[in-house]
């Protein structure tokens, strides 16, 4: 039997990367319940993006965010925290290894500050899912969203113009950090939202 039927969750070409493949080996019997959890997160956070719960923006606004708190919750509701937490660092170090080969992630390259941002909202869906970890997928759900807009999760910094900011609220010309992982981006309490008014200048 092919490593594709065995663990299903390393079944597209570019998941398929040397440390998932070792986390599937060593976690055989709960690969294929991480691939439908993950599947099933990725389905729900594309539909909150439809909706007007959040703010909409699915890299590094409040959905980016849902999407990382939603899937850690399912996941300790099936697995133990430690394999779910293990898996999500596998994800943000997989990320660094595409930026090196810039690979694209949600239409753009990863860098640090988003690999931060996606590493504490982990945390904060692990200690969810343990907190109500017999409730319903509906449940889970509304009380992510509610902890997002009550600012308990982190999403980066942008204008209205959907522009990433410094923390001093610098617009960021991301072509001037072409191949640079660490970018001055700034993460920032998940109910905060963008001001009305212009940016300052844009940061050189």
């Amino acid at each position: 039997m092919g490593i594709f039927v065995l663990f299903p969750i390393l079944i597209s070409a570019q998941s398929l990367t040397f440390h998932k493949v070792m986390w599937a080996v060593a976690h055989p019997f709960v690969a294929k319940k991480v691939y439908t959890i993950s599947k099933e997160a990725q389905r729900a956070a594309f539909q909150m993006a439809k909706t007007d719960s959040l703010d909409r923006d699915a890299v590094g606004g409040q959905v980016d965010a849902y999407r990382h708190i939603y899937w850690m919750a399912l996941l300790v509701q099936e697995i133990a925290p430690r394999k779910a937490r293990r898996l999500g660092e596998i994800h943000e170090k997989d990320n660094f290894r595409d930026f090196k080969k810039r690979r694209n992630e949600d239409g753009i390259l990863p860098d640090s500050v988003s690999g931060n941002m996606d590493l504490l909202n982990n945390e904060i869906g692990i200690a969810i899912g343990l907190q109500i970890k017999d409730s319903s997928r509906t449940f889970i759900s509304q009380t992510v969203v509610e902890r997002i807009r009550q600012g308990e999760a982190w999403i980066i910094k942008k204008n209205h113009k959907g522009t990433f900011l410094t923390c001093n609220g610098y617009e960021i010309s991301i072509a001037e950090y072409k191949g640079i992982w660490g970018i001055p981006k700034c993460l920032i309490p998940s109910n905060e939202t963008p001001p009305k008014n212009n940016a300052p200048d844009s940061c050189k």
